[in-house]
């Protein structure tokens, strides 16, 4: 009889008979498999016995089900596979269901000895049986190494050969150096698990059995002729051949990866990693940092449902969800608040607060809030934080949160207990302020001061140790994108990128608000603005992505002149989400990576505005992504909230440094300055 085996956590060795044709795995007690875990939902997932084996599908649970490692909707189960529904992770105990391991056929033209040799000299036989490769403790032939999955490929003896299959993993099955899904091997070939590699060893009849590990065939020692000892020293020296070429090759490959150019050549490809479903629309950018202090990068996000979630990005499982009030379009911060050494979480909601929230673990029923505000304004007063909070360091040390609210007040707010230290009070109207707040220190008085736009269509520059107003700048029509610092003068100071809904890219001194130049580009712009440096004349060139789906990047010494180049998304919804920048294709100049609301990533070559990489997502996106290895495994990923209430993490095939971080939040760092 099938069974199910919990492998992990306080039940493992706990089994469940699979005696039903179909049973329910949830926490409920009237489920037929019951997981007590509190990140397995109520009615999780369903086993169905069937024909063809046993099948496992999602029911629709809040941290999905993941077979293999991957996240699936349905799926049939093989003996040995291992299982998650949440937290709990499970193997199937089924000798005789569909996709069980058997012995494959006999395989005529597989040669008895055939073998694969890997570089540290181990071999393990292609006979006739199934081999499977991996990284869990379970599989025959077993790769200890992080950017290997779990259950990576198989080798089968088939009527035609031995034949690689990859099995769906993260960083792919290679056969002389090409990717590949599944392939028949021939003697000599080189097969590289990600970046392990082994070499397939087949002779043929009349190039002999004996392979690099062979030892002398035994027999009567009075009796061996000189022709016998002929083949063991004849066999002898094609293995020490062999290994000698293998370990003096000039790029030895080994267990341990080698450290590989950065980026990695050939075509830019994305593949998905993980991904969470919400209550909501995912509308706020997700925060990349370790809220829980145990080295592993997680994220954070804001949701329409009304909560803050925090995910493992390693594994993409839920850390915990915390009530905010309301809903949050804010996207989240991270400071350490409390002085433990560990980041903490600050994010604006419709509820007419800010809330500060702890990410370490929790006692059961203890509130993760730190502390809320700003006092004195009601919660039923209708005011929101659309705005994401920008911190900054006030004398004295720790940190301090400014944001601006639908009010048309920009708070600032003592990171230590929520106090409010000053507000703006009527000085920038009240038509509202959604766009976010650059920090910067423009008038020399060791104190950051805030630069931002608001509804009524003026940009504002604002003292940051009193709140007073510095300068303004009237534009065409409300702002509702962040700005951006930049120095187009090359005289060591800081220019403001402004981009507004009349269309009008705005560059203008940061010191006093004089403008510099302008340019109309006939759309409307709800994005934040980039820099790049398109031409490397060292002269920052504006990125601005148009609501009506245009991506525009603009010559930073044309003061107003045309764009240098466009590129059309043909999204129907446009362009809310801010772009990303990163040299995706290694020729020194910055790319830029934008969603749109039409179900579509885009990365585009910074230096001509040609397509790199076009990539179909399950749904639209209206929230800037980040870029970070949050799995540890060495490459690019992006993380990006959608609106059909899901976090998802793609894989880049690109390599950067274990647990890199590109850009982890909204406008890039702390101070929301778009650098």
């Amino acid at each position: 009889m099938a069974k199910l085996i919990i492998v992990s956590g306080d039940a493992q060795g706990q089994q469940f008979d699979l005696d039903q044709e179909v049973m329910v795995v949830g926490r409920d007690p009237q489920c037929q498999v019951v997981l007590e875990s509190p990140e397995v939902s109520r009615r999780h997932a369903e086993l169905r016995q069937g024909p063809e084996g046993i099948v496992v599908k999602d029911l629709g649970s809040t941290n999905g089900t993941l077979v293999g490692g991957r996240e699936i909707d349905e799926k049939l189960l093989a003996h040995g596979d291992e299982i998650v529904f949440g937290g709990v992770k499970v193997r199937l105990h089924a000798p005789s269901a569909a996709g069980a391991r058997e012995p494959a056929r006999a395989a005529g033209p597989v040669p008895p000895d055939a073998r694969l040799v890997g570089a540290d000299g181990r071999s393990i036989r292609l006979g006739n049986h199934l081999i499977l490769v991996g990284r869990e403790p379970g599989c025959d032939l077993v790769i200890n190494l992080e950017s290997v999955s779990a259950r990576h490929a198989e080798l089968r003896a088939t009527p035609q050969g031995v034949l690689v299959k990859d099995l769906g993993s993260t960083n792919g099955t290679f056969v002389n150096g090409r990717k590949v899904s599944e392939k028949l091997l021939a003697h000599g070939d080189e097969v590289a698990f990600d970046v392990v590699k082994f070499r397939v060893w087949m002779p043929t009849a009349d190039e002999g059995a004996a392979g690099p590990d062979a030892v002398p065939p035994a027999g009567d020692g009075a009796g061996r002729t000189t022709g016998r000892w002929l083949v063991v020293l004849a066999a002898l020296i094609i293995a020490a051949g062999l290994l000698a070429w293998w370990w003096l090759r000039p790029s030895p490959d080994t267990v341990k990866p080698p450290v590989p150019a950065r980026p990695a050549a050939g075509p830019l490809t994305l593949g998905r990693l993980w991904s969470l479903t919400t209550g909501g629309s995912v509308l706020s950018s997700p925060a990349v940092g370790d809220v829980d202090g145990n080295g592993v990068l997680d994220v954070v996000v804001g949701c329409q449902d009304g909560k803050v979630y925090a995910v493992n990005g390693k594994t993409g499982r839920l850390l915990w969800a915390a009530l905010a009030g309301g809903q949050v379009l804010s996207s989240p911060a991270m400071a350490d608040l409390t002085g433990d050494g560990v980041l903490d979480v600050v994010v604006g909601t419709n509820a007419a607060r800010v809330l500060a929230l702890n990410g370490t673990a929790r006692p059961a029923g203890t509130s993760r809030k730190i502390w809320e505000g700003p006092s004195g304004l009601a919660r039923n007063s209708g005011v929101t934080f659309r705005a994401s909070p920008a911190l900054t360091g006030p004398a004295g040390g720790g940190v301090d949160v400014v944001i601006g609210a639908s009010n048309g007040r920009l708070y600032r707010l003592r990171g230590a207990g929520g106090k409010k230290a000053w507000d703006t009070g009527d000085k920038l109207g009240t038509a509202g302020i959604y766009a976010t707040a650059v920090l910067a220190d423009v008038n020399g008085d060791g104190v950051l001061d805030a630069l931002v736009g608001s509804n009524n269509g003026r940009f504002y520059c604002v003292d940051g140790a009193a709140g007073r107003v510095l300068w303004s700048l009237a534009t065409g029509g409300p702002i509702k994108a962040s700005a951006c610092l930049a120095d187009f003068e090359r005289d060591g100071k800081k220019e403001v990128i402004i981009a507004g809904t009349d269309g009008t890219v705005y560059v203008c001194r940061a010191d006093d608000g004089c403008e510099l130049w302008r340019l109309a580009t006939g759309g409307v712009i709800q994005a934040s603005p980039v820099v790049i440096d398109y031409n490397r004349d060292g002269v920052p060139d504006p990125v601005v992505a148009l609501v009506g789906g245009e991506v525009l990047c603009l010559d930073g010494r044309g003061r107003g002149r045309g764009p240098v180049w466009r590129y059309a998304t043909g999204a129907v919804g446009g362009v809310l989400s801010s772009p990303l920048v990163y040299d995706f294709n290694g020729d020194g100049v910055q790319d830029v990576l934008v969603v749109d609301r039409t179900q579509a990533l885009h990365v585009i070559n910074g230096a001509n505005g040609k397509k790199l990489l076009r990539h179909k997502l399950t749904a639209g996106s209206v929230a800037t992504p980040a870029l970070a290895d949050v799995n540890g495994d060495g490459r690019l990923e992006v993380i990006l909230g959608t609106v059909d209430n899901r976090v998802v993490a793609l894989s880049f095939n690109r390599t950067v440094d274990k647990n890199q971080v590109i850009s982890g939040l909204f406008r890039s760092n702390l101070r929301r300055t778009g650098n």
